[in-house]
């Protein structure tokens, strides 16, 4: 789920944001796996303001990914790099 938000009116995104990511924690957060966090059967949250996209771009890095602590390329937000790379050093090894 990708929210972009357009800062208008007295709400603030950058008080917004963090409650959110706490109403919604059951929804995103991931479970430890065999030395990887899991997110099946999870939902991917995703978000942005729109300022942010407008100056640098959909393929900016500009997207804050529920659980993460910096805003990355879209690509990069909704992957799992940890996983990948545990995944693909198995793949080699076997």
């Amino acid at each position: 789920m990708l929210i972009v938000f357009n800062h208008l009116g007295a709400r603030d995104p950058n008080r917004t944001v963090p409650r959110l990511q706490d109403l919604t924690r059951p929804l995103w957060a991931g479970e430890p796996a065999d030395g990887f966090t899991s997110y099946d059967r999870k939902i991917p949250i995703i978000a942005t303001g729109l300022r942010n996209l407008r100056e640098h771009g959909p393929n900016g890095p500009v997207f804050l990914c529920f659980g993460r602590t910096h805003v990355q390329p879209l690509r990069d937000a909704i992957g799992s790099p940890r996983r990948d790379a545990i995944l693909a050093r198995r793949a080699q090894r076997a």
